[in-house]
Formats: C-alpha cells, sequence, structure tokens
C-alpha cells in the first residue's frame, strides 16, 4: 500500500472557538454577554429582558462545553419561574436542566428534574425526551428506550427521537432495530446531518462500508462545512484499510475545525505511527498532542455512570504517547464498577484502534495490556447487558 512521506511534525495553533455552524462562542462573546447581565438593572421592567438574557448565557455555555455554569444559569432561572408559577414555563426550565446535568455527567440529577418536569406538565414533550435522555447517560438503556417509544406514541412526527432510538438501539448490539429506527428517522428527513452521520457509523460496525461512505459523503455534498460527516469518512477508510484516504480525510477535518478535531488529530498520530521511520514516529506524537491540547480546552465531562467518549480517547491519546499516565487511565476506566455497558460497537472501533497501535513502529508502552483489559471489559459488558433490569 502506497504511503505518503511525512513531514516536520508541526503544532498548531487552535484558533478561536466557534461550533460546527459557525456560531461565536469564543471567550469574548462570553465576556459580553455576561457584562450585559451585570449592567441590566434589577427592575419589574427589566424581568423579560433578564431572563432572556440568562436563556442566551445559559445556551452559550452548552455550546462552549461547559456544562457546570450552564447549570447554574438555569438554577437562576429556575427561581425565575418558581416565582412567576407558569406550570408549562417550569417544565420547559425542568426539562432544560435535565438534559444540561444529563450532559455534565449527573445523570441521577438529570432523571430528578426530568420527572419534576413531568408533574408540572405531564404531556411535555421536552420532559418525556429529557427523561429518556438522563436515563440515556446513566446507562439505564430499557428506561432511555421506553420513554422514547412512550413519546412517539403521542408525537411520531419528531424526527430526533427516532434517531435517537436508533443509536442507543446500536449501542446495545441490536443493529436490526437499530437501522430500522435510523431509516425511519432518514425517511422522515433526508438531509438530516445527525441520521446521515449515525447511519453511516452503524454501516461502518456492519462492514457495509460502501453504504456508509455513500451516506457520509451525502452529508459532505449537503453541508460542506459540517466537519463530523469528513471525519467519519477517515474512520471508515481507517477499518478498510484504505490508509491513504483516512489520512486525507482526517486532514480535511482538521483543516476544516481544527479547534475541535480530536478524533481527527488522533487517527493521522495512528496512521503515522504505523510508517516505519522516525520522521514518521515525531508527527505521530505532534499529532497526538495537537490533540491533548484540544481535549484539553474542551472541559471534558465528568466520568459518572457509563464510558464517556472522551474519557476513553484521551486514554487512547495518553497511550499513543507512550505516557505511563495512559496505562494508569485505561486500568481505572476499565476496572471502574460504576461503569455500565456501553455495546459492542464501541468497544470493537476502540479495540481495532488499540491493535492498530500494537502493530505500528514502536508500539506503545502497555499496549498489550491495554487490549487485554478492553477485551477483559467488554466481555463482561456483553454478560452483564444478558442480565438488565426491567423498565420502571
Amino acid at each position: 500500500m502506497k504511503q505518503s512521506k511525512p513531514g516536520k511534525p508541526e503544532r498548531k495553533p487552535i484558533p478561536k472557538r466557534t461550533t460546527p455552524l459557525g456560531e461565536d462562542i469564543s471567550d469574548t462573546t462570553l465576556q459580553r454577554k455576561r457584562a450585559q447581565l451585570v449592567t441590566l438593572p434589577f427592575q419589574p421592567q427589566t424581568e423579560n429582558a433578564r431572563g432572556k438574557l440568562l436563556v442566551d448565557l445559559a445556551g452559550l455555555y452548552w455550546r462552549r462545553g461547559e456544562y457546570s455554569p450552564s447549570v447554574d444559569v438555569w438554577q437562576q432561572l429556575l427561581k425565575m419561574a418558581e416565582a412567576g408559577g407558569d406550570p408549562e414555563f417550569l417544565a420547559k426550565v425542568h426539562s432544560t436542566l435535565s438534559a444540561t446535568y444529563a450532559h455534565s455527567g449527573d445523570s441521577t440529577t438529570a432523571i430528578t428534574h426530568a420527572k419534576r418536569a413531568l408533574v408540572y406538565d405531564p404531556h411535555s414533550m421536552e420532559a418525556m425526551f429529557a427523561l429518556g435522555l438522563a436515563y440515556d447517560h446513566a446507562g439505564d438503556y430499557p428506561n432511555a428506550i421506553r420513554w422514547w417509544q412512550r413519546l412517539l406514541l403521542s408525537h411520531p412526527e419528531l424526527q430526533h427521537v427516532y434517531d435517537s432510538l436508533g443509536s442507543i438501539y446500536a449501542r446495545q448490539g441490536d443493529y436490526g432495530e437499530a437501522e430500522r429506527f435510523l431509516q425511519k428517522a432518514l425517511a422522515m428527513d433526508p438531509t438530516e446531518d445527525t441520521t446521515l452521520n449515525e447511519l453511516g457509523n452503524l454501516y461502518v460496525t456492519l462492514g457495509r462500508y460502501q453504504e456508509a461512505q455513500d451516506l457520509f459523503k451525502k452529508a459532505m455534498r449537503l453541508d460542506p462545512k459540517r466537519a463530523s460527516a469528513s471525519n467519519n469518512l477517515g474512520n471508515c477508510y481507517l477499518r478498510m484499510g484504505r490508509i491513504e484516504d483516512a489520512r486525507r480525510a482526517y486532514e480535511q477535518r482538521v483543516q476544516m475545525r481544527p479547534e475541535d478535531a480530536l478524533w481527527a488529530n488522533i487517527g493521522l498520530g495512528i496512521i503515522y505511527r504505523s510508517f516505519p521511520s522516525e520522521k514518521a514516529l515525531a508527527k505521530s506524537k505532534a499529532y497526538f498532542e495537537q490533540a491533548l491540547d484540544i481535549y484539553a480546552g474542551q472541559q471534558a465531562r465528568l466520568l459518572t455512570g457509563r464510558l464517556i467518549e472522551h474519557e476513553v480517547r484521551r486514554a487512547l491519546t495518553l497511550t499513543g504517547l507512550d505516557d505511563r499516565e495512559g496505562w494508569a487511565l485505561w486500568s481505572a476506566l476499565m476496572n471502574n464498577p460504576d461503569i455500565h455497558h456501553v455495546g459492542p460497537g464501541p468497544w470493537d472501533d476502540w479495540l481495532f484502534c488499540l491493535r492498530l497501535l500494537a502493530r505500528g513502529h514502536k508500539p506503545p508502552a502497555h499496549i498489550q495490556e491495554i487490549i487485554e483489559l478492553v477485551e477483559q471489559r467488554h466481555t463482561r459488558d456483553q454478560s452483564d447487558s444478558d442480565n438488565t433490569t426491567a423498565p420502571e
């Protein structure tokens, strides 16, 4: 297989932060929004303006991945909602708090807020979805599925719920149900980026690479500015052994949005580590270090309830750097009794990447022990999945 010649490793600066849609979420924007809130006087006639500013500020923290301060802002909104006494508004605030707590890693509190939202509005779409999301983040897949399917009974038009169900079935290894729900979601909106990528990733897991490529390329044609499809296409090529195509796709991903190209940098680090030269090894290390820089700026979520993707990626990154901390982190993750079943797809992906590293030029320290740990955890989680509890 033709391999590219590695060049001089370089560390690229991380530019100002934006969302995948190009929204400015920089520190400057955050400071301006906070200043507007501080200078707004506490008067009855400014209450609506204050509420709008708080919603904007909470959303900005959310888009930055800073869920703890977003929770703090929503708690202020909750006090305003309780003072107003509007049940519908209270349900919406509790629902949003639930989703924010779920993403912060506190699934127990997320479940509590979602249930409170349903007390105020038993038919709230936001509350039912939030409760399913909270159970999903808690690793309680049966209850997540129960609430999302219940939501579809009254609101069968909600495309994102079909997508969420497809994702959760895929993580459980029920690929038939996963494909059925994702195909339904795609039929409802053939241009939805999330669904195209979810279904494409499912096909990569199933080894249906041509179908996966078609979906990723369609997503890229529909919106060239969205970086996820380029990243997923690189993953697909890597699984196929098309190393040069994977490298080009990952490099395209890095060029599109270098500030959050975490997995693309890790993928490039893995690829260059497979080249038999010291220059390639140096370039691999530079890509891994760039991934660490990105990770450090992402306000990583807490590890509670289940294995969170960012933590695994960090472990993989540190492993690639021959850092003993990588081995220690992998060991802690794999032996954490609070981590729930994450499904065969993710385990297979991580094992694939670890085995690539193991076969590369100068394999990372402890790589074989790490692979054995992941294989043991994979087997244990498969066994645990056969003994899931009935939903509430």
